[in-house]
């Protein structure tokens, strides 16, 4: 809502500034716009002065009394007042001071956030409490490229931070094995207040709703969070934040392969694995690493110094390592493997490592 405007002139000098308020009791318009009827009463201080202009104009005016003014919502505050002019709002409260009331303003009944901890939580306390819009600010912005910072002021500060693994992308979906900061395999999550901070945090995060401007700026955001300081047993601090959201409800999260399991947690996003197999623990799953779906040759098996020539010298290294443990695996072996001869990938060398590989 733009605020209107009030200036009353005579031949004394001019107004710096004017503030004030007026009321229209009458308005009255020809088809060409000129004015056939007019009444207003007003109030003008001028360049913040404590005493005040107050005065009434009459044009034509065909009162008093006059008509009651429109008041659509009939909270007793005209339409021409009134910041929510359709939702009844007799307060007319604005806490984020942007002239729309809270009553209609869906800013209001979707940006919050909520925290529930355990008893012997370090972060909460051991608290239960929220922050609505009429308590501080929020604030929501891009942190280290792709992850997620939401910032509340008020009483109280605090910091919601949730990060993809490391070189990802942070999307609709849960995760799980969060840290304090992330690594290649963890998603990062940190949530801050008052309270003394946890050198180290696990716990896990899911993105509701992530609505990103082509400027990168945060439009809407829903995120349900679970910390611990130290480990998982450790008590809990569970919550959510919402900057803005449309929901709920909100969509599924995105499952490529249609397996039942969340791109996000999924080890084979592109290829269907429902029960997400991984045979050697390497977080890719058996039907997308080719360590299984292609093992090596026996040549491949053989070749243990990745020298590409099968030869006694192969034996001679393999037997150093087995028995001596000093030998040196070498880098990068063949594709997609450290070392040819350790073809079950445990990292170890023995009989089975001949078993899987191909004639």
């Amino acid at each position: 809502m733009e605020a209107p405007g009030l200036l009353v002139e005579g031949e004394s000098r001019g107004c710096g500034r004017v503030s004030g308020s007026f009321q229209v009791f009458e308005a009255l318009f020809d088809r060409d716009g000129s004015v056939k009827r007019f009444a207003a009463s007003f109030v003008q201080v001028c360049d913040g002065a404590r005493g005040a202009l107050r005065g009434t104009v009459l044009f034509n005016s065909s009162g008093p009394p006059y008509p009651l003014e429109d008041d659509a919502d009939g909270d007793g505050v005209p339409d021409a007042w009134d910041n929510c002019p359709e939702t009844s709002n007799q307060g007319q409260e604005d806490a984020d001071f942007d002239s729309l009331g809270e009553a209609c303003d869906d800013s209001f009944a979707t940006t919050f956030a909520w925290f529930d901890s355990e008893p012997g939580s370090i972060i909460g306390q051991g608290k239960q409490f929220s922050f609505q819009l009429s308590d501080g600010q929020f604030d929501a912005g891009i942190l280290n490229e792709e992850g997620i910072i939401v910032i509340f002021r008020g009483k109280e500060r605090w910091n919601l931070e949730f990060q993809p693994p490391m070189g990802g992308t942070l999307q609709l979906g849960p995760y799980e094995g969060a840290r304090r900061d992330p690594t290649p395999v963890n998603p990062g999550i940190r949530i801050e207040g008052p309270s003394p901070i946890c050198s180290a945090t696990v716990g896990r995060f899911n993105v509701l709703e992530l609505a990103r401007s082509p400027s990168r700026r945060v439009e809407r955001l829903a995120i349900e969070f679970e910390q611990h300081c130290g480990t998982t047993v450790a008590p809990a601090l569970r919550g959510a934040v919402y900057f803005i959201a449309s929901g709920p409800p909100y969509p599924p999260a995105p499952d490529l392969d249609a397996d039942g399991v969340p791109d996000t947690m999924d080890n084979c996003p592109a290829h269907s694995n429902p029960d997400q197999a991984d045979g050697d623990s390497d977080g890719i799953g058996d039907a997308c690493d080719l360590e299984i779906t292609n093992p090596p040759s026996c040549v491949e098996a053989a070749n243990t110094n990745n020298d590409q020539i099968v030869d006694i010298l192969d034996g001679l290294h393999l037997l150093d390592f087995i028995f001596k443990g000093n030998a040196v695996i070498p880098e990068p072996g063949p594709p997609n493997r450290p070392c040819g001869a350790d073809t079950d990938f445990v990292q170890s060398f023995g009989c089975a490592d001949y078993a899987p590989c191909r004639e």
